[in-house]
């Protein structure tokens, strides 16, 4: 048999076309209410579907030492709205995923061919996870609405899911 079997990735991604720098809104921290400087950057690659794209994060901290928020990072809020913490793929693509899924009703497979067909270079287990990432976002969305009150009393939440969704990997 001279089947190849499909395992990671074994090139590198291409250069991105595109760079967007985020500064974060805030400038003033919101336990002390002092100036915030810009003290360092980061970046990051997001696969989207528009293709990759490479973000520089203007990372700001607060340097009142006797505040709670002392040399805590504060991060661009505009990160939240293209990609997940420490996650390589858009939360477009992870929002496709989950439609193609539930809504056309396709398998792992399947979708992993119409991302393939719109460029977006994503192995199959990939595709795999991202649909888990999906059902908990979707979870933390139902929970979120029906908790808002106590959220908002609470002023913070912390979140965990744990997630055992099988999916099926054949196509019928």
């Amino acid at each position: 048999m001279n089947e190849r079997l499909e395992m990671s990735r074994s090139w590198c991604r291409v250069k991105p076309a595109d760079e967007q720098i985020l500064v974060p809104l805030r400038c003033a921290c919101p336990e002390c209410g002092r100036v915030m400087r810009i003290r360092y950057s980061n970046r990051r690659a997001i696969v989207s579907l528009r293709g990759l794209v490479r973000v520089r994060l203007k990372i700001r901290r607060c340097e009142t030492r006797s505040c709670g928020r002392y040399h805590q990072a504060w991060r661009p809020e505009a990160e939240a709205a293209l990609a997940l913490p420490q996650h390589e793929f858009g939360l477009d693509v992870i929002a496709l995923v989950g439609a193609l899924r539930y809504r056309e009703h396709r398998c792992v497979p399947e979708i992993h061919q119409e991302l393939s067909r719109r460029g977006v270079a994503i192995c199959e287990r990939s595709v795999t996870n991202l649909l888990e990432r999906y059902d908990e976002l979707v979870a933390a969305s139902a929970g979120a609405a029906a908790h808002r009150e106590t959220l908002e009393r609470q002023g913070r939440a912390i979140l965990a899911i744990f997630s055992q969704t099988s999916v099926t990997r054949c196509c019928g």
